[in-house]
């Protein structure tokens, strides 16, 4: 009775294993698809572009002292983007917190970015997520050992979400942030202005708080939609930037806090450090 328990157990515990496997390798082929579908909106982008600080003159002193700061009078423009994250993640105010890595793909010829993270430090995850904003439309899937869905978000909530999180990652690629047919700027204070995207019928703001030296501090959105209790409430939202540092000669920040600004009080959930960026420029 006794070894047939067992090799029950091992026949099950065996099958759970190659499904998780299955179920990664599957996970891994959604992703390249949707990296390739985000890549198609850069073909046939082959128009070289320039920063010139002739550009930013009408914007807010502050902003167009960011773009000095940031970027340098010539610089090309940024298509694409490739990066590779650590972090800090928790789901409760005062949830223990878990490392997660992640690698994330950027257009930036159109808003669009494609999101994969893996929780923990073994070889297969106890825990993956997966976002993706492509062609307007945004998705979200977690999953628990890659089988069992926990948490799937689609539709407009979605969508305005993960726009106006591309938004506020354009600190990442601020070529992007430069006025054009989508970002709009509008002075708030001395030290802080509004910027506005609109894409496929979306719109989303956020305000853009900055060091006096020209750096971001700080960008708060009213546009996010929190996952709570099963439904969605939008709540205010504050990434908080640091420790800024060169890539490719462009100035970015590779540690962002992500804050739920909560009625009662701010939830920190995430501590993102970025480990390495790739830029392919126009």
């Amino acid at each position: 009775m006794g070894e047939k328990f067992v090799t029950i157990l091992g026949s099950l515990v065996g099958s759970f294993l190659l499904l998780s496997l299955l179920s990664a390798l599957w996970s891994r082929h959604k992703v390249r698809n949707a990296i390739k579908r985000l890549r198609k909106r850069e073909y046939g982008k082959t128009l070289t572009k320039t920063y010139q600080t002739s550009a930013v003159s009408s914007l807010p002193p502050i902003v167009q002292q960011y773009f000095s700061t940031v970027l340098t009078d010539g610089q090309r423009y940024i298509d694409f983007i490739e990066m590779s994250q650590e972090a800090d993640f928790r789901t409760q105010v005062d949830g223990d917190w878990s490392h997660l890595s992640a690698d994330v793909w950027f257009s930036a010829n159109e808003p669009g970015l494609v999101w994969k993270a893996r929780f923990g430090t073994s070889i297969l995850p106890y825990k993956t997520a997966s976002l993706e904003f492509i062609n307007g439309k945004g998705h979200g899937l977690v999953r628990l050992l890659g089988t069992i869905t926990l948490l799937e978000t689609h539709g407009f909530e979605a969508d305005i979400t993960l726009l106006s999180r591309y938004l506020m990652e354009a600190v990442w690629f601020p070529t992007v942030l430069l006025p054009s047919r989508q970002i709009e700027w509008s002075s708030v204070s001395e030290l802080s202005a509004k910027a506005e995207i609109k894409f496929e019928g979306l719109c989303a703001s956020a305000v853009f708080t900055f060091t006096p030296d020209g750096l971001i501090e700080n960008i708060v959105t009213h546009d996010k939609f929190r996952d709570f209790k099963g439904s969605y409430e939008k709540e205010q939202f504050t990434l908080h930037c640091s420790n800024y540092r060169q890539f490719q000669k462009i100035t970015i920040p590779t540690k962002v806090e992500f804050v739920w600004n909560l009625p009662d009080k701010d939830f920190l959930y995430g501590k993102f450090r970025v480990d390495n960026v790739r830029y392919e420029l126009s």
